[in-house]
């Protein structure tokens, strides 16, 4: 089970981020690390189960209070109205500070005993967004973006991604329209590692697992192909 711990951010500011951490026995170090970019709804009881999820693949995993800079540990369930909160949230949400943030959380686990040196970054919906920016403006060795609100802001940010990146997208999703993928295709170089999926059929937060609009179908196939690029590159 995960618990609390602090990341530091610089002089006299520090912020909570969850961590889960792979079986021993199972996975002796040194061990590669994820950095997970919760929706709006931040660390919630579904941001963690997603962090143990990778923790049993293997990874250190720390899920960052996105809002910390805002209204610190706001970890929001289900409902309309926590929905509204967290669209206020995001509407006052500093990106660069939080890109920055990302980098701190980088920085953390590759400093740990057990690191292998090597940081993915994986998120959705809100994290998903800030996923593709900390390839563009922080540091890690992978990203992985789950159905990434407002990519199209960002478009002419898309040939600046360094890292190997795999961006999902839901056919269906009504929020992030898969049209997005075909723009991003368009504005990425020829030498860039990075590949764009539009899952079949698939809603806006097809990987909430146990919650609604959950598609275990294209949560199976996306997780499966995350964790092909991350045992490629970390």
């Amino acid at each position: 089970m995960g618990n609390f711990v602090r990341i530091p951010a610089g002089p006299d500011q520090s912020f909570d981020a969850w961590i889960e951490e792979p079986p021993a026995d199972r996975f002796p170090g040194p061990r590669p690390a994820l950095v997970v970019l919760p929706e709006i709804y931040n660390v919630n009881e579904w941001a963690r189960g997603v962090a143990r999820r990778y923790a049993d693949a293997g990874f250190v995993a720390l899920v960052p209070d996105l809002f910390w800079r805002l209204e610190p540990g706001q970890y929001l369930p289900y409902t309309p109205e926590a929905q509204q909160k967290g669209r206020d949230l995001y509407a006052r949400l500093d990106v660069a500070a939080s890109t920055r943030d990302i980098g701190s959380a980088l920085a953390w686990l590759r400093a740990r005993a057990d690191s292998n040196g090597k940081v993915g970054v994986v998120g959705f919906c809100l994290g998903g967004q800030l996923a593709f920016l900390s390839g563009v403006d922080a540091t890690p060795d992978a990203v992985v973006s789950y159905y990434g609100t407002d990519l199209h802001k960002f478009l002419d940010r898309v040939p600046q991604l360094r890292a190997p990146a795999l961006l999902h997208f839901g056919e269906t999703d009504t929020r992030v329209p898969a049209s997005i993928a075909g723009e991003i295709e368009r504005h990425k170089l020829p030498e860039q590692d990075l590949v764009t999926v539009v899952h079949p059929a698939a809603p806006h937060g097809f990987s909430r697992t146990g919650y609604e609009p959950f598609h275990a179908e294209a949560d199976a196939r996306a997780f499966e192909q995350t964790l092909s690029l991350f045992a490629r590159t970390l």
